[in-house]
């Protein structure tokens, strides 16, 4: 016992498991093992102290979420995990069905269909430790491949009911786990414009006591060339003025390299009320009394000034405010900070000028219908949030827009028909759907393995990379068997949004095996004869919301 209130004498021991060599590493220590070497002998990595205790945490941790849950109202319910695809913005993992040769299960991305049926079938309320598979780059804060996160769904319920559950939920769990403190009461609310302004990023760290000021109008006469007709960004350091020269060429190299900056303007106010180093000389008696009684500069400050366009001197500024935090040790230690990010725009400028979607295109726009009408897009706002704690992005949600007749009107916001909103496979002719099935067929032989599988062994498909050029996701629609070489042709096809997947699996489920039983020449229809379905091809394009891939 580690209070040594307890000796005990052996008498007698057994060796189980003799270990004929010597341990390849060290069990408990910290020293450091190769990845690679820890993986070949996991079993003896797991072992190790603080790893086997971090999986028992793990293990403590979604038995608290569940019983907080289950205290809620809630019902945990397991969705499927073999089922159809359900886009997150990743690529999907796709499971060969041994009998169906030929189709695929897509592992989920999120459950979003499921809960969405559930809520609709009179599941008020939801909830599950839900596997999430993404084909995607690692990240810093996720697992690549697969992660785990507790989902719910709430129907009949408002922006603030959600928000309810995440503050008796979340920092009831972490209060049970940690002994860093955490501040009682409704968790802060910051809306997307203010986070950006201040802290130049919708996740902000609030350990960090350094923020944002818009300095613009204090240099709207100013004589240096690097600030006229930019947007200025100010943060003033408390006590900055007593680093030297390196720290602050140091803070410039990491602007310029890290930042994307073409530099990075600083300068010091003095114990002796001198403006001094950096670009002092462009700091007028009337700039420095601004900046002293309007932004709260004073003597033995710092102060850094990003000057950009708005979207980009927010970006840099950000970064900046980040890492002045860290090289001057001005995070809070032993704390964690909550905050929700809310009111996103529901609308942005996409770089062509066009109007888009920020974030979801389903989420509910706050004001309804009216605000679509009446107001500039730029200017409507979502009921869309996302829950961060010391800079990291713990959970996002929104508010679902139910209502079709909104829906309709976001979308034509976005440049998108009705007939986009209100797909329908029966408002389009056979031939249609089949010309832009075979339109986006990808040219992909199978080949039939000794166990009955067809696996891709070429991909040169011209449409396959504009497709991907497009930004658009893939969805595998069916395969289309070629009987006298006994080889397949895998069939994929574009989408921006959800709206269109009953298209795409009608097409999967019918058409294309329309296309087997009246023996359709697959081969001539996706080579030459390409040109002669264009027509055709950009008219569903134009009713798909698909970009043209020629």
């Amino acid at each position: 016992m580690p209070t040594g209130d307890i000796e005990v004498v052996a008498n007698k021991f057994e060796i189980l498991g003799k270990c004929k060599n010597v341990l390849p590493f060290e069990i408990n220590t910290d020293q450091e093992v190769r990845e690679d070497l820890r993986l070949e002998y996991r079993f003896l990595d797991l072992r190790n102290e603080k790893l086997h205790n971090t999986i028992l945490l793990r293990s403590k941790v979604l038995k608290a979420l569940r019983d907080k849950m289950d205290e809620l109202g809630f019902a945990e319910i397991q969705t499927p995990i073999l089922a159809n695809s359900s886009p997150e913005g990743a690529r999907d993992f796709l499971v060969p069905s041994r009998l169906h040769p030929g189709e695929f299960y897509a592992l989920p991305q999120a459950p979003q269909q499921f809960k969405q049926l559930l809520m609709v079938s009179g599941f008020d309320k939801y909830y599950q430790i839900a596997p999430c598979f993404r084909d995607e780059d690692p990240r810093a804060d996720r697992a690549p491949g697969e992660f785990y996160q507790l989902d719910f769904e709430m129907s009949f319920a408002t922006q603030e009911d959600v928000f309810k559950v995440i503050e008796e939920v979340v920092p009831y769990t972490f209060k049970k786990f940690t002994n860093w403190k955490i501040e009682d009461g409704q968790i802060l609310r910051i809306p997307y414009k203010e986070a950006m302004e201040k802290y130049g990023i919708d996740k902000p760290d609030l350990r960090n006591p350094l923020i944002i000021q818009d300095v613009t109008k204090v240099f709207e006469n100013t004589e240096f060339n690097a600030f006229k007709g930019k947007t200025i960004k100010a943060i003033i350091v408390p006590n900055g003025a007593e680093q030297g020269r390196k720290f602050f060429d140091k803070m410039t190299e990491f602007a310029v390299e890290e930042c994307e900056a073409k530099g990075l303007a600083w300068t010091k106010f003095e114990q002796d009320g001198n403006v001094q180093g950096g670009i002092a000389k462009f700091i007028t008696d009337e700039a420095k009394s601004k900046l002293e009684n309007e932004f709260g500069a004073k003597a033995g400050d710092s102060i850094f000034f990003i000057a950009d366009e708005l979207h980009n001197a927010q970006k840099i500024a950000g970064l900046i405010r980040i890492e002045l935090g860290k090289r001057l040790d001005l995070i809070e230690k032993n704390v964690y900070k909550f905050c929700f990010i809310v009111d996103f725009p529901m609308y942005e400028l996409s770089d062509e000028g066009t109007i888009d979607f920020s974030h979801n295109p389903f989420s509910m726009p706050q004001g309804g219908l009216e605000a679509l009408e009446n107001q500039n897009p730029l200017d409507v706002l979502a009921y869309q949030y996302d829950l961060v704690c010391n800079g990291y992005e713990m959970a996002s949600g929104a508010v679902r827009n139910h209502e079709p007749e909104i829906m309709v009107k976001a979308f034509e916001i976005a440049g998108y028909s009705e007939e986009d909103v209100k797909i329908d496979s029966t408002e389009y002719s056979y031939d249609d759907l089949l010309n832009l099935s075979y339109k986006l067929i990808l040219n992909t032989d199978y080949y039939k393995y000794e166990d009955g599988m067809y696996r891709d062994y070429s991909n040169d498909s011209k449409y396959m990379k504009k497709i991907i050029d497009n930004g658009l996701d893939i969805k595998v629609v069916g395969i289309l068997r070629n009987k006298e070489n006994n080889t397949d042709s895998a069939g994929y096809i574009g989408y921006k949004h959800s709206l269109t997947e009953y298209v795409i699996n009608n097409i999967a489920k019918t058409d294309i095996y329309k296309a087997q039983t009246e023996n359709k020449d697959i081969n001539v229809l996706t080579g030459e004869k390409f040109d002669e379905l264009t027509n055709t091809y950009e008219q569903n394009c134009k009713l798909l919301g698909i970009a043209d891939l020629d």
